[in-house]
């Protein structure tokens, strides 16, 4: 018979709780029956237009509403409130309302929040048919000279992207506690000369996008506070020097290896991922909400990879549509593990870690 460590149950009972919770969270969502995974909350103008209802917040984004009726007539043409949940990250343009209230603009201005020093979202100034223009690209980052305390200075650039320069994309991990199934998940693309250079003239070998928890000045991370609406989200794009050498050398705690594996692409698939993450890190999205398990770092790559690739080759995101999401879509070791098994990823390069550093991605 066998035995079970102190260890073993504890992996059985974290795995136990978080779908214990998944299935809590469907239900009393009510939308259980069909897979809306991605929480939103939003406020704006309610109309109704050839008979569909639709939300116009304040700053221009139109959402179509699945809503009750009844709930929406005595509103309609009143600034609202809404809480609901979108299909996907990629698909936010519907949203399944689960609650409705009107909603009066405040009499002063809101400052905006301020939010982590190393966090923010880009914005894309200019599309051609072989380039993208971006706002907001973390770029280099040193010792901040104002303290003698460890911590990174960034600086941040507008920087082009041209995605036909792809040359190598990698599934990135950073495992941390519990290891056998949480980490933090990256796509890093690496470019020929010129496919990623800032407006200024400086290049940079590769791009990752870290899609993360956005969070406010004074807030901590953690896996079951995630499973709430505590954190926005957000897709940062970042140079690859400047992640690993955030995450490893301005680290002070054991999470510090970073794996990088490659993606088994075409190059036309390359080009096409590069572009549709380019777009979805573009996408504003205030009022979505980061969850541990179902708008996440890592089910947010898989959508992004299943975009690229053939029917039999994609990673179904649901178990049971609406309740269960997909583990192996959403927890990053079992993706890497699933990924491989269906022959996507290759060997994973020499880890980066601070016995091992380097910031250039070499497969020789």
């Amino acid at each position: 018979m066998k035995k079970y460590t102190m260890k073993s149950w504890f992996k059985t009972l974290m795995v136990f709780g978080i779908i214990c919770f998944n299935l809590q969270a469907s239900v009393t969502s009510k939308a259980y029956a069909e897979p809306y995974g991605v929480s939103y909350t939003l406020e704006g103008f309610i109309e109704k237009t050839e008979g569909v209802y639709v939300l116009t917040t304040e700053d221009g984004r139109v959402f179509s509403l699945i809503i009750d009726a009844k709930n929406a007539d005595s509103l309609l043409e009143h600034r609202v409130k809404i809480d609901g949940k979108a299909h996907r990250g990629d698909e936010i343009d519907t949203i399944k309302v689960e609650k409705i209230v009107d909603c009066p603009a405040p009499e002063n201005p809101i400052l905006p929040e301020e939010h982590a020093y190393y966090q923010r979202p880009v914005t894309i100034l200019e599309t051609t048919p072989d380039s993208f223009k971006v706002k907001d690209v973390r770029w280099s980052i040193c010792q901040d000279p104002a303290t003698s305390t460890l911590l990174a200075k960034h600086e941040w650039e507008t920087a082009v992207i041209k995605p036909e320069l792809v040359e190598n994309v990698y599934f990135t991990l950073k495992p941390f506690f519990p290891k056998f199934v949480a980490g933090h998940s990256m796509l890093v693309c690496t470019f020929k000369s010129g496919g990623f250079v800032t407006t200024t003239g400086k290049e940079a070998q590769a791009l990752a996008v870290s899609i993360e928890a956005y969070k406010k000045v004074g807030q901590s991370y953690g896996l079951i506070k995630c499973m709430k609406k505590n954190f926005d989200i957000v897709w940062n794009l970042v140079t690859w020097a400047n992640y690993a050498t955030l995450n490893v050398k301005f680290n002070l705690n054991k999470d510090t290896s970073l794996y990088l594996y490659p993606v088994k692409l075409s190059q036309e698939q390359k080009v096409q991922l590069v572009r549709e993450m380019v777009i979805q890190a573009g996408v504003n999205r205030q009022g979505e909400y980061y969850h541990t398990t179902r708008n996440n770092c890592t089910n947010n790559l898989v959508m992004l990879l299943n975009k690229v690739l053939p029917a039999e080759r994609q990673i179904k995101l649901w178990t049971i549509p609406g309740m269960v999401y997909n583990f192996r879509a959403t927890m990053p070791v079992l993706v890497v593990k699933k990924l491989t098994s269906l022959g996507l990823l290759g060997e994973a390069l020499p880890v980066v870690d601070p016995t091992h550093f380097t910031t250039d991605i070499s497969t020789k």
